[in-house]
């Protein structure tokens, strides 16, 4: 099976980087599949850094004519068989140039929740045209009923995975962030990983551990992540000054954008998220297969991932009180840290694997290849959650 991932998002985010472990995940089992993005992109960058196969188109635009034809030959020089998308504003380009290559069938994988209702013209033609949608989520997958025209039948949820058995794998990494910082194994450390921005809530973990920062001397807060934009950088600049008014400046650590995330993790007791609404969360997901305490908002698909007591913990959103004294009952025990850390990895091999993800991904695009002949974009698969 020859596959095409294409995204053409310039961000880092999960919906960019979900091709990654997608395209290892079908090269180990025995299938051509290339990643089409844009030069420079993090997704580049990290496709660059596994070194996978790559194949460069702009598509900066909603309709791009030029990269439209030039996208219908990369399709045919490679024989792509399924196209797999990302990004629906990707949709208006990819459509019709798996048209003018034959007929290849859409996948479309939804990654963001909407609060906006899309059922003018355009995406009426878009969701007619696409074979399947993958929802990350249930929660994207009711989202997607409400929002955009599109039959229940014609989506499955299906969670990213990642690679637990070894890119996630804890005591894999032997350059970890406590060497990098000269922290001694003794001395907490919290990460929160994802952009700095105002919906990551960065600033909610900021008030909670300055509420119990004096019970642990040399407690170490990291943000693994990088501020996009005026707006967020505006964020972050405000979120030091309150570190230096809390007296806190040597408790937190801006590291900037890191594609080293598995061996932070690794050095973490807790990995938070504090995020206002979550499509899915996979920075707890890696969290829990690291083996970590997790601590997330009962906002958004964290309820998906989350077992509260079990295999994490959750806290109301905006209550950085709450939040505060969970993180000081996951630090102060470190025999319950420690139990849900494993509970928390036998969730992320059995529900967030990558091998699992990739199975379920293929189902879909055997159905949709075998569908081809017949459908040719006037009528619909009939693939049915399982």
């Amino acid at each position: 099976m020859n596959i095409a991932q294409i995204i053409s998002s310039m961000a880092g985010g999960g919906r960019e980087l979900d091709a990654v472990p997608l395209v290892k995940g079908f090269l180990d089992k025995g299938h051509n599949s290339i990643i089409v993005c844009r030069k420079g992109s993090y997704l580049d960058k990290k496709a660059l850094q596994e070194k996978l196969p790559i194949e460069y188109l702009e598509m900066s635009g909603y309709v791009d004519i030029p990269d439209i034809i030039r996208l219908a030959a990369l399709l045919r020089r490679r024989k792509i068989d399924v196209i797999h998308a990302h990004w629906t504003r990707d949709m208006f380009n990819i459509i019709p140039a798996s048209r003018l290559a034959g007929g290849i069938p859409v996948v479309l994988t939804k990654h963001v929740f909407s609060t906006i209702v899309k059922k003018d013209p355009f995406h009426s033609w878009a969701f007619r045209n696409v074979a399947h949608v993958i929802a990350i989520s249930d929660l994207v997958k009711y989202n997607l009923l409400e929002t955009v025209p599109i039959n229940a039948r014609d989506i499955t949820t299906i969670y990213n995975g990642i690679d637990a058995a070894i890119e996630w794998s804890p005591g894999r990494y032997k350059k970890t962030l406590r060497q990098e910082l000269g922290e001694t194994p003794e001395r907490k450390i919290i990460s929160m990983i994802g952009r700095i921005n105002e919906g990551k809530g960065q600033h909610l973990l900021v008030e909670a551990v300055a509420r119990i920062a004096g019970k642990y001397p040399g407690l170490r807060v990291v943000f693994a992540g990088k501020a996009e934009g005026a707006a967020e950088r505006y964020y972050e600049a405000a979120l030091k000054k309150r570190i230096k008014s809390l007296g806190l400046l040597q408790t937190f650590r801006f590291l900037g954008y890191r594609f080293d995330i598995p061996s932070i993790i690794e050095s973490s007791d807790v990995v938070a998220g504090c995020s206002v609404f979550e499509s899915l969360g996979m920075t707890l997901i890696e969290g829990m297969a690291m083996g970590k305490a997790v601590v997330g908002p009962d906002t958004g698909a964290v309820p998906e991932i989350i077992n509260d007591g079990v295999n994490g913990r959750m806290f109301r959103y905006g209550d950085t009180e709450g939040l505060a004294g969970i993180l000081d009952e996951t630090l102060s025990n470190e025999e319950r840290c420690s139990r849900m850390g494993l509970e928390a990895r036998r969730t992320a091999l059995s529900k967030f694997n990558i091998s699992n993800m990739v199975d379920r991904v293929k189902t879909i695009f055997n159905a949709v290849i075998r569908d081809r002949s017949n459908r040719q974009f006037h009528g619909k698969t009939t693939f049915y959650d399982k």
